[in-house]
C-alpha cells in the first residue's frame, strides 16, 4: 500500500459524513481509507491511467475487438479503393483491345460470321473461354457445324 502522509481536509454534509463512517465500518476500513480510495478512483478516472482496471474482462475484450474490427475495416476500405482503380484501368485496356479486334474482324469477315461470333460470345459471357474446337454437341441445332471460323470468302466481296 502506498504511504499516505499528507492531510486533506474537506467539508461535507453531516449525512455524507455518517454514510462514509457507516461504509467504513461495514468494510472494516477507516474513514481515511474510504477517502483515500475515493481520491484515487477520481484521479484514475480523470487521467485514464488505470482505465481497464475499472472494467470487467468482457468489456476489455469488447474494446479490443472493436479496435481490431475498426482497423480491419480501414484496411479493407483502403484495399478496395486501390483494387478498384486497378480494375478500372484493366477494364479500359481490355475494352480498347476488344474494340480494336472487332474493328479488324469487320474488315475480314462478312456480316453473317460477325453475327455468329457475337451470338457465341453473348452465350458464353461469364464462362471460362473454350480451349477446344466446338463439336456438334456444342452447337444449337447442328446448322453452325458447316460454318467455319475461317471464311471461304473473306469480306464477302464475291471473289
Amino acid at each position: 500500500m502506498t504511504e499516505r502522509d499528507e492531510v486533506i481536509q474537506i467539508y461535507t454534509t453531516s449525512e455524507n459524513k455518517e454514510w462514509i463512517k457507516e461504509r467504513a465500518e461495514i468494510e472494516g476500513k477507516t474513514v481515511s481509507d474510504i477517502g483515500h480510495s475515493l481520491v484515487e478512483e477520481y484521479i484514475d478516472r480523470e487521467t485514464g491511467e488505470t482505465q481497464f482496471e475499472r472494467y470487467g474482462t468482457d468489456t476489455q475484450l469488447e474494446l479490443v475487438m472493436e479496435n481490431i474490427r475498426s482497423d480491419i475495416m480501414d484496411e479493407i476500405d483502403e484495399f478496395k479503393s486501390e483494387t478498384l482503380e486497378e480494375l478500372k484501368t484493366i477494364q479500359k485496356v481490355r475494352t480498347a483491345y476488344t474494340i480494336a479486334i472487332w474493328k479488324l474482324l469487320q474488315e475480314e469477315y462478312d456480316d453473317a460470321h460477325l453475327r455468329l461470333a457475337m451470338k457465341f460470345a453473348t452465350e458464353r459471357i461469364g464462362q471460362a473461354p473454350a480451349t477446344e474446337t466446338p463439336t456438334g454437341s456444342d452447337t444449337d441445332s447442328g446448322e453452325q457445324e458447316n460454318e467455319s471460323s475461317v471464311p471461304t470468302n473473306p469480306g464477302g466481296d464475291g471473289a
